[in-house]
C-alpha cells in the first residue's frame, strides 16, 4: 500500500484498503467449527477431511456455487472477479 496516495485521499485506494479489512475480518471466521452447516457442501465423492482442507475463500465459493445449483441456476462461480462482475450470480444469490 502507498501511504502518500491515502494521505492524498484516494478514494478509490482508500475503498480498496477498508474491502481488504473487512474481508480478512469475515472470511476468516468461516470454518465447520463456526458453522456446521458448511457440511452440505461437502461433494459426494469427497471426505471431511477433503472439505476442511479448504481455505475459507475456497469455501465461501463453493458455498455460493451450492445456492447457485440450489437455485436451479446453470452457471457457477469461480472467482470473485470476473464471474460476479455482472451481477448475475450476485442476483440469483440474493433471490
Amino acid at each position: 500500500m502507498n501511504a502518500p496516495l491515502i494521505l492524498e485521499k484516494k478514494e478509490h485506494i482508500i475503498l480498496g484498503l477498508v474491502w481488504q479489512i473487512i474481508k480478512i475480518e469475515n472470511v476468516g471466521k468461516i470454518s465447520l467449527a463456526n458453522n456446521p452447516f458448511i457440511i452440505r457442501l461437502k461433494y459426494d465423492n469427497e471426505d471431511i477431511n477433503d472439505l476442511l482442507k479448504l481455505t475459507p475463500d475456497q469455501l465461501l465459493l463453493r458455498w455460493f456455487n451450492w445456492h447457485l445449483k440450489n437455485a436451479g441456476h446453470n452457471r457457477t462461480v469461480n472467482n470473485f472477479t470476473s464471474d460476479i462482475k455482472d451481477g448475475e450470480n450476485y442476483t440469483i444469490l440474493l433471490n
